[in-house]
Parts: C-alpha cells; sequence; structure tokens
C-alpha cells in the first residue's frame, strides 16, 4: 500500500476542513468554560454590586468614602467577574482552572495586575486603560 494522489487529496481536504473549524471549536470551548464558572459561582457579582451600592449611597455625605468604595467596586468587578471566569475559562480541568485563576486573583503587586488583568480588557471588552 502506497501514498498516492488521492490520499494526499484526502488528507489536504481534511487538514482544510481542521484549519477551518478549529479555532471556532477552541473558542466555543473557551466560552463554555466561562459560562460553567457563572454557573458553579452564580452570586460571584454581588460583592462587587454591594460595594457600588455603598458608594452611592455615601456621595452625598462623604464623597472620599465614595470614591474607596466605587474603587473596591471597580477594582472586585474587574478581578472576580471578568477576568477570573476568562482565566477559568482558558484551562480544561476544573481542578486546575480553580488552582489558577485562583492564584491569578490573589495577588496584589499592581504591575502583576497590570500585566494579566489589563490585557484581558484590551482583547475581550475591547477597553484600553
Amino acid at each position: 500500500m502506497s501514498y498516492d494522489y488521492h490520499d494526499a487529496e484526502m488528507e489536504a481536504g481534511w487538514d482544510a476542513i481542521y484549519n477551518e473549524i478549529s479555532g471556532e471549536v477552541i473558542e466555543n470551548y473557551k466560552a463554555d468554560r466561562s459560562i460553567a464558572y457563572f454557573e458553579k459561582y452564580p452570586k460571584i457579582a454581588i460583592p462587587s454590586y454591594h460595594a457600588l451600592l455603598n458608594a452611592r449611597s455615601l456621595l452625598a455625605e462623604n464623597c472620599t468614602a465614595a470614591q474607596i468604595f466605587a474603587t473596591i467596586a471597580i477594582e472586585v468587578g474587574l478581578k472576580f467577574v471578568f477576568a477570573k471566569p476568562i482565566i477559568y475559562g482558558l484551562i480544561h480541568s476544573d481542578i486546575g482552572a480553580e488552582l489558577i485563576s485562583d492564584f491569578t486573583m490573589n495577588f496584589t503587586n499592581i504591575e502583576r495586575y497590570r500585566k494579566t488583568v489589563l490585557p484581558l480588557l484590551s482583547k475581550f471588552a475591547k477597553v484600553d486603560l
């Protein structure tokens, strides 16, 4: 049995099909993984929302306190409602996704935050900070 013209055409056809659908399949898989995160943690946005409510309620009395709570709402929202589900979605195993996304979100160094979260904002939310 030898490799002939027909075999080469078949291989080229399968390669074309693979190249056409592989990117779409991978993106759908990542989206499904991110959705799974929100299904696992349906109340993940509540802390950020409560900080925002506190900021709004304090605005008339104490604008400094309102600004602090607004900043908390933004940081918690960006990290845990936006970035963590994306990072979680990039990892194929639930245990690995949990460990890596927790590790990534638990740092406080602003440079590391800038290197991980801001590129995600730029790519997925089309926001350039």
